[in-house]
Formats: structure tokens, sequence, C-alpha cells
């Protein structure tokens, strides 16, 4: 038999395992599909859980005397096949294909209600093992408030305003409209405000008694941008609109001391 078939059946071996890993980190919104995990604890991982699905699977059929012919796929895997003719080999592989997607994708399925239990429940803002979506996910789609010891909750919050404060000692104000984050890098790399102002700290120092502070002032634009090599740090407010007093100001900035 070719060395190429045992590799495909080596890759097929590893499919569920790699199914169940993409199912639990990956989702429909960008954002909290972009959790930065190594490549090696990556195949870690599958290569651990596709062992278990395989030996579960191989339970579920015992109960229903059904098998799969793993003698005759280490046979192939080894090139030690001298007495298999290309029907039992097709026969066999056809029986094996089948497993392997079904075992695919029950694996997929498992993975996602699985995510969804342990989401459900916060469990993976109690564990961070468990966690697959990035830091700045929670922070800015407000599950920080989820955590254990944080008040408010996550059903409080209408829209998140935050204040910037940059390395050339401006503050910058606005609703966040959105961020970018770099997985490949696991950092963050921009935030982007919209009704957006702007204060400049003049002085040395940002301490009270040793600076002034300009006026704020309205940034024109629909959008502004702010990379994040420039950010010194970053004060969040979880907003509910229904908290806001009729005809009071939305917070326009926060103290830095």
């Amino acid at each position: 038999m070719s060395i190429a078939i045992g590799a495909i059946i080596l890759v097929l071996l590893l499919m569920p395992g790699t199914a169940a890993i993409s199912a639990y980190y990956s989702s429909f919104t960008n954002k909290a599909s972009r959790l930065h995990v190594p490549f090696n604890e990556l195949l870690a991982h599958g290569l651990i859980i596709s062992i278990f699905i395989h030996c579960a699977s191989i339970c579920i059929l015992g109960l229903f005397n059904s098998h799969v012919d793993y003698v005759l796929l280490y046979k192939i895997i080894v090139g030690n096949t001298p007495e298999v003719t290309n029907k039992i080999f097709e026969k066999a592989f056809k029986q094996f294909i089948s497993y392997t997607l079904i075992t695919v994708g029950v694996s997929y399925l498992v993975s996602k209600w699985i995510k969804n239990f342990i989401q459900q429940r916060n469990l993976d803002l109690i564990y961070h093992s468990l966690r697959s979506t990035s830091y700045w996910f929670h922070m800015f789609g407000a599950r920080h408030l989820e955590e254990p010891g944080v008040p408010g909750t996550l059903t409080e919050v209408d829209f998140v305003f935050v204040d910037v404060f940059t390395d050339k000692n401006i503050l910058y104000s606005g609703r966040l409209l959105d961020f970018n984050y770099s997985s490949a890098k696991d950092e963050l790399e921009n935030l982007v405000l919209v009704n957006s102002q702007k204060r400049r700290f003049k002085g040395e120092t940002i301490e009270p008694d040793k600076c002034t502070m300009t006026d704020s002032k309205l940034i024109p634009g629909n959008a502004l941008v702010i990379k994040a090599s420039s950010i010194v740090n970053i004060n969040i407010f979880y907003i509910k609109l229904s908290d806001i007093p009729e005809g009071a100001d939305i917070p326009q900035g926060a103290d830095l001391v």
C-alpha cells in the first residue's frame, strides 16, 4: 500500500479532535474567536481529544455489535498489508470514512454544546483554562462584569464609553464602536470611537497641582481610530441608558488621578 494512504488515515484519525477544537475556539462573531492559543498546545489538545473520542466511539459501536477494523488500518499505516485485496481494502476504507464523518460531526456539535454550557454558566470566567475568547473581548464586550467579585451584570450594559490617555498627553473620550485585536501577536491593535472629544494635559506630570487641562473639543468626523501603540491607559464605563438622568450629559472623561 502507498505511504500516502497511511498518512491520509492518520490525518483522518485526528479529524474528530480537530473538529472539537475548532468548534470550541471559533465563533460567528469575529472578535469572539480570536483567542491566541499556541499551535503546539492546540496540537496536543487535539491529539488527546481524538484518542478519547475514538475510545468512546469503540465502546459505543460495541454496544451495537459493530466495529472499525483498526488492525487493518494499522497494517496500512505501517505498510504491512500483503494479504489485503482491493475489495477488502475498499470495503474497510468506506467503513472508515463513514465512521470518520460521523465522529467529526458529533464531535463538532458536542464541542459547541459544551462551549455554550460553559459560557452560559460563566465557567470560563472562573477557570481561565476554559476561556475561548480574548481578554479584550471580555473587557470591551462587558463580559468582565460577570466575573466573580465584579459589580454589575452584562444585561445592564447598553453601550461602552471609554477615556483613552495617550503618550502625547491627550485624553480622548467617546463611545466605543469597535476594536481590533491581533491573535497572532496576542495584543490590542487599535480602538474605534464615535462622538469623540479630546482634552490636552499641559505640564510635566498629570498630577492635579502640577498640570492644567484644556477644555474638551469635539472631534469632527464619523469615527476616530486610536492606535494601541500610543495608548498609556484606558478607563472604561459600562453604561445603561435608563440609569442616566434625563437631561444629564454622558460622561465625557474621568479623572486620571
